[in-house]
């Protein structure tokens, strides 16, 4: 008894034929047929298909974006240097020098503390939110962007303070505020931001 659908199917009578057949037929015709299923009113024709995704290594260390951090710290750093040493030349003190006398007291001055202050105000390169920005994206690159070091991170950062809180005995507040920062910009990159 020969089985025939009630309905044309187009191509039914190759599909049909022995299964070497259908075999040959769609392999020359780059069809990817993983079964043929037949009723006595139905023929149905299934297809395997490949899913093809791609998605960037994470884990890997962004050397691009650690460079430009390196960069802009340089530059920040290079900034204080010269407070600093402006500061000691309008004392008397010169770089030279500085190596082969004893230092006495150095007095601040108000040029000193005002290019120090705006350095760490809200929009300087030392502010809280500059430092807290640079952080967070100094470990997503050396992470590679892998949420999974998250916690490995944090670790590190908060070692990091401390040790800093060791040298100079409490935080500056700017410091505190910027721990702060990082600590809510690592968890609202962990929840998805």
């Amino acid at each position: 008894m020969k089985i025939q659908p009630s309905l044309p199917v187009p191509g039914y009578n190759k599909l049909v034929g022995s299964p070497v057949q259908r075999k040959k037929e769609a392999s020359s015709k780059n069809i990817n047929t993983t079964s043929v299923n037949l009723s006595a009113d139905v023929l149905v024709r299934e297809k395997q298909e490949k899913v093809i995704t791609y998605s960037k290594p994470m884990g890997k260390p962004d050397h691009v974006t650690m460079e430009k951090l390196r960069e802009e710290a340089g530059r920040a750093s290079t900034s204080l240097r010269e407070i600093i040493l402006e500061l000691l030349e309008r004392q008397g003190y010169s770089v030279q020098r500085l190596g082969q006398e004893e230092i006495g007291d150095i007095e601040v001055d108000a040029t000193a503390r005002a290019e120090a202050a705006s350095l760490v105000a809200e929009d300087g390169p030392f502010g809280a939110e500059a430092v807290s920005n640079r952080i967070v994206d100094f470990a997503k690159a050396i992470s590679g962007g892998d949420k999974s070091r998250i916690a490995e991170l944090r670790d590190a950062i908060t070692e990091g303070f401390k040790q800093a809180e060791e040298i100079l005995g409490t935080l500056p507040e700017v410091s505190s505020r910027t721990y702060d920062l990082v600590m809510e910009k690592l968890a609202a990159w962990e929840s998805g931001g």
